[in-house]
């Protein structure tokens, strides 16, 4: 696909988000770069005025915006928008996120990251530090998101990333390169996470300690009302890349091999303490070498657990 130069396509999934769009939108328009973007809106049909305002911006700012609207809902028949609607189109070498009820709040947000991403051939994605925030607007603190934040950090983030997600979709950027990969690909899964744990195994990962964005936790958006169906999905995309670690098929060279072992195990007895059952346990266990790593595992869960439940007494969620 002709790239008109191109350089930087943002993924922004729409659905009922008519009164936080405007702020999307506007940040968005306010990046200052010196280089072309275009921002992908995919809405799924949403039943409020979302339309609207989508056909409204792309009127006012037709070099940037380039939406699709459906007349049916997508996501409610399995479609993944994804890689059925977004990625087929991206123009860019890089590829940014932001969904229709999240907000950027850095205008150089998009400068600073091509410019850390294109620092070294090996980075595959930059992700930065980000606020919470209410239906409102409000602050709001999440220990487990920020508790994830606060071991962010550049080169290999595989193995925290099999413990904890670091990453946070409104905040990250990668190279268009992972979303095309047979790794990312054979997951068959459209989430987030997968596209995390792809880049991870391809390259370097940068993390830049500024606050470029909001995530804005509402109670009706995608993710909540199928919050079952996501985690199933989510634990299959983890199981997918745990399998590459423990076989290390795919001739891929892990780095850091022990350490990441070490939180595989980890997250296999968080999951069991959250009464997912001895499934994952006995999976991990099972293979070669892996009993060295019990005490190491239950180290790195006793700790995280100690601190989240310490930093609860203190903090009202």
């Amino acid at each position: 696909m002709k790239n008109d130069n191109i350089l930087v396509s943002v993924v922004c999934d729409v659905y009922n988000h008519e009164p936080y769009l405007r702020q999307c939108f506007d940040g968005f328009v306010m990046q200052k770069t010196n280089f072309k973007f275009e921002v992908l809106v995919h809405d799924d049909a949403s039943t409020d005025k979302s339309a609207e305002i989508i056909i409204e911006y792309t009127n006012k700012y037709p070099d940037i915006f380039k939406p699709i609207i459906q007349k049916e809902n997508q996501y409610s028949k399995g479609v993944g928008i994804w890689k059925t609607y977004q990625f087929p189109r991206v123009k860019g070498k890089y590829v940014a996120f932001c969904e229709g009820d999240d907000y950027w709040i850095d205008p150089l947000k998009l400068q600073k990251q091509v410019t850390a991403i294109e620092s070294d051939s090996k980075n595959t994605m930059v992700y930065t530090a980000f606020s919470t925030v209410d239906e409102t607007g409000n602050s709001i603190y999440r220990y487990d998101l920020h508790y994830n934040m606060r071991k962010s950090k550049s080169g290999n983030i595989l193995p925290f990333l099999l413990f904890r997600n670091v990453v946070m979709t409104v905040s990250c950027m990668v190279n268009r390169k992972v979303l095309e990969s047979k790794l990312y690909l054979d997951c068959n899964k459209s989430l987030d996470y997968n596209l995390f744990l792809a880049a991870s195994l391809l390259g370097n990962c940068i993390y830049l300690d500024h606050n470029t964005c909001s995530y804005r936790k509402v109670g009706y958006s995608m993710t909540n009302s199928n919050r079952n169906l996501v985690q199933q999905h989510f634990l299959q995309v983890w199981e997918y890349y745990v399998e590459i670690v423990l076989n290390n098929s795919k001739q891929r060279i892990i780095a850091d091999k022990n350490l990441t072992l070490n939180f595989i195990l980890a997250k296999s007895i968080d999951l069991w303490l959250k009464g997912f059952g001895t499934k994952y346990v006995k999976e991990v266990i099972s293979h070669r070498r892996m009993l060295w790593h019990i005490f190491p595992a239950c180290f790195l869960e006793l700790q995280y657990l100690f601190s989240y439940n310490i930093k609860k007494l203190f903090i009202h969620e």
